[in-house]
């Protein structure tokens, strides 16, 4: 009896409290792309506001890239999401995943020869716009960065 209201107590738990993500801190973000071959640079040129704490761009060999911010604000990464989310809307796409819940957002999209990623966790941003070729390699990385 006990057994069975342990497990109800923890179903109960689940189901107030949802699911949840942990987002990743900036060097955590780097020190993970880095062990993966990836180069990291700062993007300060897009720091022109009070809403972007950092951005960082995690560029491969191979010629991709990964874009990871850390925003003052939930609010902040949100609306970004949105508006990353409304620029894939523009193109021909094949296929689009969507989805939402307690701190986190994701949107993929595919064409026939694009890949767009978008994954807010908290206030960070996760944001990948490239060749479709690649789309296996992100995906494990993404998988690697919790970002999934």
């Amino acid at each position: 009896m006990k057994k069975v209201f342990g497990v109800i107590v923890c179903l109960m738990v689940f189901l107030v409290t949802g699911c949840s993500k942990r987002a990743i801190s900036l060097d955590k973000f780097k020190s993970i792309v880095e062990k993966e071959g990836l180069t990291v640079t700062n993007d300060d040129s897009i720091l022109i506001n009070d809403e972007i704490e950092s951005h960082v761009i995690a560029k491969s060999l191979a010629g991709w890239e990964i874009e990871f911010y850390v925003f003052k604000n939930n609010s902040y990464a949100s609306n970004t999401f949105e508006s990353y989310k409304k620029a894939f809307a523009l193109y021909d796409r094949r296929s689009t995943h969507d989805v939402s819940d307690k701190n986190f957002d994701r949107y993929s999209m595919t064409t026939d020869d694009l890949f767009g990623y978008l994954f807010r966790i908290d206030n960070t941003l996760l944001y990948i716009h490239t060749d479709k070729t690649y789309e296996e390699d992100l995906l494990n990385l993404i998988d690697k960065l919790g970002y999934n």
